[in-house]
């Protein structure tokens, strides 16, 4: 395996595409993205995943294997960094595998009907991190009308959901860097024109810093 920065430096000239895995990102996820990139490319294009040995790319891998993809192990870095590589061979279009995963709950005397996906939290229910949180924002509810609220790591949109029904005149901010939950969110908070999902990495400290001078939020 070669070096990650001789491979990023190869990259440069060839037709590529990006995905950097992450944590929480499972391998069903992963392989809808591969999916969703594939049918983009031309022949002859390339995806590239980099991810972390830690972060279970090696069972992610597999997974792609067996629903027909061939990836390559190919770089590799510090912290058992991996670059893993995908070639476009043919013109074949894949098809994502279906995610959809409905749930109901309630919270606050309202029902709630929404899609959970490959949620990491809140997959069959709002979970109990979730819940004591709301029921802490709810206690104090009086605050938040006509304020800027930021939901960092939005997920599928539980948090921001519910600020979003239950205070209409909020302006609610759902900050998420995973594409397979921000489809999800886009999809369960299409009905609240007081919500923004917005794609960002929050791993970022440039990027919190930028989030916290310019959209002069009023809680997080």
């Amino acid at each position: 395996m070669k070096d990650y920065n001789k491979k990023l430096k190869e990259y440069e000239s060839l037709n590529v595409a990006f995905i950097n895995h992450d944590w929480g990102q499972n391998a069903t996820n992963l392989y809808n993205q591969v999916v969703k990139l594939w049918n983009k490319l031309e022949v002859g294009g390339k995806i590239v995943i980099i991810s972390y040995k830690k972060l279970g790319i090696k069972s992610a891998t597999n997974f792609l294997k067996r629903k027909g993809v061939i990836p390559k192990t190919v770089g590799k870095g510090k912290d058992n960094l991996r670059i893993v590589e995908i070639d476009k061979d043919t013109s074949k279009q894949l098809e994502k595998v279906d995610t959809n995963k409905p749930i109901t709950f309630n919270f606050n005397n309202a029902g709630y009907t929404v899609n959970a996906g490959d949620a990491i939290f809140s997959k069959t229910n709002l979970d109990v991190g979730t819940r004591f949180l709301l029921d802490v924002v709810f206690s104090k509810r009086n605050r938040f009308y006509h304020k800027k609220v930021a939901d960092f790591g939005s997920g599928w949109g539980a948090i921001s959901l519910i600020l979003a029904a239950e205070f209409p005149k909020c302006e609610i901010f759902a900050y998420e860097k995973d594409e397979g939950s921000i489809e999800i969110s886009q999809t369960n908070l299409q009905s609240y024109s007081n919500v923004r999902i917005i794609k960002t990495d929050l791993t970022n400290p440039e990027v919190v810093e930028l989030i916290a001078n310019e959209a002069k939020l009023d809680y997080i």
